[in-house]
C-alpha cells in the first residue's frame, strides 16, 4: 500500500490479510523521523529504493512488493517490535520477499547470473546491508542512459514486457537479440562492480 504524503491508499492491500492502519503508518513514520514532513520524504525515498531493488531482480509488480515489504515492517512495529534502523530492516524484509517470490515463480535459475545479490537467510543484517548498498551504488554509477535501459528492460511482465523490449530495440535501431546481448553485458558489468565493492568493504 502506498502512502502519498497525506492520504492512505487501501486499494492495493485489500487482497492481503493484514491491512495497514493509520496507527501502524504513524508508528512507521515516527521511526523514520520525528518531523512528519521529513518522515514522509524518507518514506518515499525508502519505497523507491525497495522498488528499484525488486525491479532489477526482474520481479513483476515491483511497486506492490515494495509496499508489502514496508507493510510487514509496519505490522512488526504495531505488534511492539523495537527496530533501531527501519531502513536496514526493510532491506532485510525485501530480501526475504524476493526469495519468496523466486520460489513461487520458479525463477532461481533465471537469476543465477547475479548470485551475489541473492543473500542467504544466515547472513547478518550488516552483511545484507553491505550487499544492498554496493548494488545500489554500482547501479547509480552507470551512465544515466545505461541505467534507464536496464531498468526499462526488466519492467512490466508477460506481453507488456515483450512489447517494451521491442520498443527499446526500435528506439536504439538494433534487433531484439542485440538488445538482449547489450543488457547481458550491462548486468555482467554491474555484477563485477558489486563483487569488487563487497570485497573492498568487508576488508575495511
Amino acid at each position: 500500500m502506498c502512502w502519498n504524503g497525506g492520504t492512505l491508499d487501501t486499494s492495493a492491500s485489500r487482497k492481503k490479510r493484514w491491512v495497514l492502519t493509520e496507527a501502524a503508518l504513524n508508528k512507521l513514520l515516527e521511526t523514520l523521523d520525528a518531523d512528519r514532513q521529513r518522515a514522509g520524504e524518507k518514506y518515499r525515498l525508502l519505497h523507491h529504493k525497495l522498488e528499484k531493488f525488486f525491479e532489477v531482480h526482474r520481479c513483476p509488480a515491483a511497486e506492490e512488493l515494495a509496499d508489502e515489504a514496508i507493510n510487514r515492517v509496519a505490522r512488526k512495529l504495531e505488534e511492539g517490535l523495537l527496530i533501531q534502523n527501519t531502513g536496514n530492516y526493510c532491506v532485510g524484509v525485501a530480501r526475504m520477499i524476493l526469495k519468496e517470490n523466486l520460489k513461487e515463480q520458479g525463477r532461481k535459475t533465471e537469476l543465477g547470473d547475479m548470485p551475489s545479490m541473492i543473500t542467504s537467510e544466515s547472513e547478518s543484517a550488516a552483511v545484507s546491508e553491505i550487499k544492498f548498498r554496493c548494488f545500489d551504488g554500482c547501479l547509480d554509477k552507470l551512465p544515466a542512459e545505461t541505467r534507464t535501459l536496464i531498468m526499462e528492460y526488466y519492467e512490466l511482465r508477460k506481453q507488456a514486457k515483450i512489447d517494451r523490449r521491442k520498443t527499446l530495440a526500435e528506439k536504439l535501431g538494433i534487433p531484439v537479440n542485440a538488445l538482449r546481448i547489450r543488457v547481458h553485458r550491462i548486468r555482467a558489468q554491474l555484477e563485477e562492480c558489486v563483487i569488487r565493492c563487497i570485497a573492498t568493504t568487508t576488508k575495511k
